[in-house]
């Protein structure tokens, strides 16, 4: 048990913590410092649970929370009892702490006269709360030897434990070193108990690197020798060990790194709390340049822990160990290789891939081991690795990967393989861009793959990289005979009819690439194969309907064999049939626009249209084929009907949902058109929307932009359409929308979302904020206008708030406030007022330079701009360095020029960003250099509730500093003051200004002879805690003139009143206001 004494003084008051008498449940309070001052020596002692005891030495009692104490209101005195209490002591910089009880209620003094009780304060950035141990020196701290070194000779664990108390750091390694070895020697016989544990603990705090290392070294053998002890080094031992992993030593960060691994063969379990703390230091060691592989070796194996398949499942405290893990990948030590590969692999393996992306800039890493390593662990790891690489289009082209996992999956090794072909199978669903750069030479590797392999995966990667194989690369000798073959294999019925979806739709889509080649059309002359193909085209699957399609159209484009073969597999009904779905209209209509060549099959698709009896146009095209009409005289005559109102909106609907893009821009064009000079023949109504979001959902984007501004006109000044609109669900569709590269289309799906912006509920608006963030950063003005518009509706919400940090917006606003369009800067400082609401934005707006360009706004020629600068600032400035920031960026002038403009709204805002700012001191001392007082007490005759508060509130922040008390006098503060006592509203912060400006003696008589006594004694019954004490603190500075005395005795009840209540703080100052009333002005207790 560590034990030690010293003097407790207070960081602010300067005043020591004393107990004056030897009396149980006397308050501790502040004394002067005296070194012979009874009760000023405390001792303290270190439990194992690292809370501590505090005693006075000169009278044995234990600091303690005033018995009765914790009703809801109440204030908590500390005071001395004889049974022990136990604190938390936390460190708050050099030699500075806190004092708290547990329950985030800290030691605090309040004032710094002798004999102010010591109270239990709420957290706040006051330095009363702050406190500072001195050592006595004539009271030994431990009872360690103060030998040399070379005098020591321990025999006994005994006294080399004793040893380890020592106040010195080579004793203290001497010690450390001869336990280790003492442990080691007695091997699993060491007797090393829970007491004894606790000065090796202590030493893993030291100062000293060295210390700190020699004692995890001894951990690492407690852990290795005295298995009985694990349970506590798991509680007791990681959270002290944990912090080596983040330090600049290389010896301190491998010893604890050691210790940990040690602790992990040893134990079965980490405690719960080290998943969230161990791991990023842990990847500190990763990231840190020059560490060395044994280092490194030992910080793997610490990491491997915590990626066994039950703790690596979705654990998103690992996501950023891929990076870090693969620049050692490429380590040229073999172990440190396999280690890194064997963690990749079991994240990889049990992540869920969504969770998480590598960014594409390690793509080029990824690629040069697949190519050159003969690892199969890293091979393995490597392909693991790309289920997670964020792709570019780009960069994968760049890096010709597809070729090198197509090496890969001929591997001998079955694993490599498999893992080639997982990869393959991820990372070709990013795209269907890909280059086409698979050499001919690789298909007779595929080819007995897909023939031999029962392994679905490897099946379906084979297939995959059949679409990467290079057009042109069949051609020399031999390639043909070779397309033959794996077209052949592909339309096989173990391929096509496979158990496996995945399968069917991997070898359908690797035959309708192929079939678009040439000589490729004499398999799909085959019956059984155009039969098995046909049979899909009833699948509920869209991929695989799609690829079906595409094999139909491709075979028979310039074959008749191949459309004979699908007229008699009966392929025309299963295609007409899918005109009636929008998912595969076209595909459709492309596949019997080429089979309908054939005469006898033109007719059959002739009569089975006109049997069908549908609404639906999507026939048009294919009718037209068949009926030998031309397909422009079709498109023409729907524009001319369009253009003449012979089609109403129902008919308008149901074309523009035609599977024919030239159907769909002829109608699209006519639509806005044909609504606007109908003459009000055709209107859109609420019973519309539905339909018109189904047209936004068209892939023509000149159908999106009609139909998003025909939403618009609907939804314009109707909450009814607006709010059907959100239940035709078009708010997924414009997200989709505004994620696209359409400029245009952007552009209207942001007037529709700003119809429905002010109905979004609040878990659905968060899910606009990455579309918004992208928009914002796009060069378009209109766009930007647009996005910040409705970024400043929704950023009200509370999730939105949250959102803020991780979506990137916060950066893109910043940027914004430089810009010169004035509806832009308007949104956007409304933006950050509302985002800046909630605390941990607040805060990481002082990472960027969002302050200045606020301040600057200040200044903005627009009342809007102004305003919501103000109010951003005010909600920022709540946090000391903001307010900091604020006034290095002279926001203080363009403040106060604010206070003095016509506009009360704009005079309110840049009031509570004063109050806010001047809670910092220096800038108190600014606001006087910057004339704030006078233009703060002409606000004072304003009949705005909000302006008042935040007024009053400024000039109460501001006379904190002594200069500013004389400078309020000179502008008639206190007669305006006054008056405002009697208003609910302000007393509060009122009474306080009146408290501040009243320590200035002459200050003193003003206040009498305005009237100011008899409305602070009515104060005095107030049912607020805080109105009370600020009108008894006025009371006790105005009667510190004699000839205010008379006047104050009025206040003697009041005051006798208050000595009774609970707060600890208002029973003082009234205690003060009376003395000063019934007797001098000098402080005493009654």
């Amino acid at each position: 048990m560590v034990k030690a004494s010293y003097r407790i003084a207070n960081a602010k008051t300067h005043n020591f913590a004393i107990l004056a008498e030897n009396i149980t449940d006397s308050c501790l309070a502040a004394g002067d410092g005296s070194p012979k001052a009874a009760g000023s020596i405390w001792e303290i002692t270190q439990l194992p649970n690292y809370r501590y005891k505090i005693k006075s030495q000169d009278h044995g009692l234990h600091a303690a929370v005033e018995r009765g104490a914790g009703r809801s209101g109440e204030t908590l005195c500390v005071v001395g009892k004889d049974a022990d209490e136990l604190w938390d002591i936390g460190p708050v910089g050099p030699n500075e702490y806190h004092i708290s009880n547990g329950d985030n209620k800290y030691w605090g003094l309040d004032v710094n006269d002798i004999g102010t009780p010591l109270t239990l304060m709420k957290y706040n950035n006051d330095r009363k709360i702050v406190w500072r141990f001195t050592p006595v020196t004539d009271v030994p701290v431990v009872s360690a030897s103060d030998h040399s070194i070379e005098a020591l000779n321990p025999t006994t664990t005994q006294d080399i434990l004793a040893l380890l108390n020592s106040v010195h750091h080579e004793v203290q390694i001497f010690a450390a070193e001869n336990l280790k070895l003492k442990i080691r020697e007695s091997g699993y016989t060491a007797t090393i108990g829970r007491d004894d544990l606790l000065p090796v603990l202590r030493l893993l705090r030291s100062d000293n690197p060295v210390v700190r290392a020699t004692a995890a070294g001894v951990i690492e053998s407690i852990a290795d020798y005295v298995p009985e002890m694990i349970d506590m080094l798991e509680k007791d031992a990681i959270p002290a060990l944990v912090p080596f992993l983040r330090s600049d030593n290389i010896v301190v960060m491998k010893s604890g790194a050691r210790a940990l691994h040690k602790i992990n063969q040893r134990a079965e379990a980490f405690a719960a709390a080290v998943d969230t703390h161990a791991i990023p230091c842990l990847l500190t060691v990763l990231s840190t340049p020059n560490v060395g592989v044994p280092a490194l070796i030992d910080t793997c194996e610490v990491l491997k822990f915590f990626t066994t398949p039950e703790r690596a499942q979705n654990n998103a405290t690992l996501a950023n160990a891929i990076p870090a893990l693969l620049r050692h990948l490429s380590s040229t030590d073999y172990r440190l290789q396999n280690l890194v590969a064997d963690i990749l692999n079991t994240i990889t393996e049990h992540w869920d891939k969504r969770t998480f992306a590598v960014r594409a800039t390690v793509v080029p890493q990824l690629v040069t081991l697949l190519t050159s390593s003969d690892n199969s662990e890293v091979l393995v790891a490597t392909c693991g690795a790309l289920r997670f690489v964020d792709w570019s289009v780009r960069a994968a082209r760049r890096e010709n990967l597809i070729p090198a996992l197509v090496r890969l999956l001929t591997s001998d090794k079955d694993l490599v393989q498999w893992a080639a072909a997982t990869a393959m199978r991820n990372v070709t669903t990013k795209s269907v861009q890909w280059k086409r750069n698979v050499d001919v030479e690789h298909i007779p590797k595929l080819l007995a793959l897909i023939t031999n392999s029962d392994d679905y995966d490897i099946v379906v990667a084979c297939c995959i990289a059949v679409l990467h194989i290079h057009p042109n690369s069949g051609q020399p000798a031999g390639g043909t005979e070779q397309f033959d073959q794996l077209i052949a294999i592909l339309a096989t019925n173990r391929l096509l009819n496979s158990p496996d979806r995945d399968v069917q739709k991997s070898a359908l889509t690797a035959l309708k690439y192929l079939s678009g080649t040439e000589n490729a059309h004499s398999v799909f002359t085959d019956m059984k194969v155009m039969t098995r193909l046909v049979r899909h085209l009833s699948s509920s699957d869209v991929v695989v309907v799609k690829a079906v399609c595409g094999i139909l159209t491709n075979c028979s484009v310039n074959v008749e064999q191949s459309r004979i073969a699908a007229w008699k597999s009966n392929a025309l009904p299963a295609l007409i049939r899918l005109l009636d779905d929008a998912r595969v209209q076209v595909d459709a209509e492309e596949a019997l626009e080429n089979i309908i060549l054939y005469d006898p099959a033109k007719d059959a698709a002739a009569k089975l249209l006109r049997s069908v009896n549908s609404p639906l146009l999507s026939g048009l095209r294919v009718y037209g084929v068949a009926h030998g009409d031309s397909q422009d005289s079709n498109v023409r005559n729907v524009h001319q009907a369009s253009e003449a109102r012979k089609i109403d909106n129902r008919a308008i609907v149901e074309l523009v949902r035609s599977g024919s893009a030239d159907v769909q821009k002829e109608v699209g064009e006519a639509l806005p058109t044909l609504l606007q000079h109908s003459g009000g023949e055709i209107v859109l109504r609420t019973d519309d929307i539905p339909g018109l979001v189904r047209l936004a959902g068209s892939v023509n984007p000149d159908i999106q932009c009609a139909a998003c501004e025909e939403l618009v006109n609907v939804m314009l000044d109707s909450e009814d359409a607006q709010i059907a609109a959100l239940k035709a669900n078009v708010l997924p569709l414009v997200t989709r929308l505004l994620a696209q590269d359409n400029i245009d289309v952007q552009n209207k799906a942001l007037k529709v979302v700003a119809q429905i912006t002010h109905h979004i509920e609040a878990d659905t608006a968060v899910n606009l904020v990455p579309s918004l963030t992208r928009l914002l950063d796009l060069e378009n003005f209109e766009i930007q206008r647009r996005t910040v518009g409705v970024f400043a509706i929704i950023a009200d919400q509370p999730q939105v708030q949250v959102n803020a940090l991780d979506s990137g917006v916060l950066q893109s606003l910043v940027r914004l406030l430089k810009s010169t369009d004035v509806e832009i800067q308007q949104n956007t400082v409304t933006s950050l007022w509302k985002i800046a609401r909630h605390p941990p934005v607040a805060a990481a707006i002082l990472e960027t330079d969002a302050i200045p360009s606020l301040v600057q706004s200040l200044g903005s020629d627009d009342i809007v701009v102004r305003e919501k600068a103000a109010a951003a600032l005010q909600n920022i400035c709540r946090y000391p360095p903001a307010a900091s920031s604020a006034l290095a960026s002279k926001a203080l002038p363009a403040l106060v020029r604010l206070l003095v403009s016509s506009e009360v709204v704009v005079q309110e805002k840049a009031a509570g960003a004063l109050q806010n700012i001047a809670g910092y001191l220096p800038a108190a001392a600014a606001a006087l250099e910057a004339k704030a007082i006078p233009a703060l007490v002409q606000l004072l005759a304003t009949d705005n509730s909000q302006l008042l508060r935040n007024a009053t509130g400024a000039l109460w922040r501001i006379t904190e500093h002594p200069p500013a008390k004389a400078a309020a006098l000179e502008s008639n503060a206190i007669t305006a003051l006054v008056p405002l006592l009697a208003l609910e509203s302000v007393q509060q912060t009122a009474a306080a200004a009146l408290w501040n400006i009243a320590e200035h003696p002459p200050a003193q008589a003003v206040a009498l002879s305005s009237g100011a006594i008899p409305a602070l004694v009515h104060l005095l019954n107030s049912d607020n805690i805080n109105v009370q004490k600020n009108a008894a603190g006025a009371l006790w500075r105005i009667s510190e003139d004699p000839q205010a005395k008379p006047a104050a005795r009025a206040a003697i009840p009041g005051l006798q009143r208050l000595l009774a209540s609970r707060d600890v703080q208002v029973s003082t100052i009234a205690k003060s206001a009376l003395n000063n009333v019934k007797k001098s002005g000098r402080f005493f207790f009654l």
